[in-house]
């Protein structure tokens, strides 16, 4: 129960750091560019710098920080692969991608459900934890987004 709570902690403050991100970047529609990527590529430094001085949160920094590492090591910041990348973040990697692919965003459409849930399976073991990935898909965990106040309606 602690270990749960603490990772559901940590997944609402995941993207915490967006919020030093300017909006039109965040906003932008279209493609962003180099530059605007790499300052994208910054909100889980700026999120462990938010919440780096408040005792309480100590330990959800690596789970701030890390969440968009990918399994084979080509994720950010740190280029960290497979186990060595804590396993809250590996959890939270997963339903935060199915949400970003789910989401109305500025710079992309929304995709349906079996494209989102094709495209994760074709990067199980590349960008998701290949175990975690198959409890997500196998529990159906993607239902609980969907029907979620943040989630945007399947088309």
């Amino acid at each position: 129960p602690k270990e749960r709570n603490e990772l559901q902690i940590a997944s609402y403050l995941h993207d915490i750091g967006k919020i030093g991100i300017k909006d039109e970047i965040l906003q932008k529609p279209g493609t962003l560019n180099g530059e605007e990527y790499r300052t994208i590529r910054e909100h889980p430094l700026i999120g462990v710098k938010i919440v780096e001085g408040i005792e309480f949160f100590k330990d959800k920094i690596p789970m701030i920080r890390n969440h968009h590492e990918q399994f084979d090591g080509k994720g950010y910041p740190d280029g960290l692969a497979g186990e060595a990348i804590p396993l809250e973040a590996r959890i939270i990697a997963v339903p935060d991608a199915f949400d970003a692919m789910a989401s109305l965003r500025p710079h992309q459409k929304t995709r349906d459900l079996e494209a989102i849930l094709l495209e994760m399976e074709q990067n199980k073991g590349r960008q998701f934890d290949p175990s975690i990935l198959e409890i997500f898909l196998r529990e159906r965990i993607y239902e609980y987004l969907v029907h979620s106040p943040s989630s945007v309606s399947f088309t």
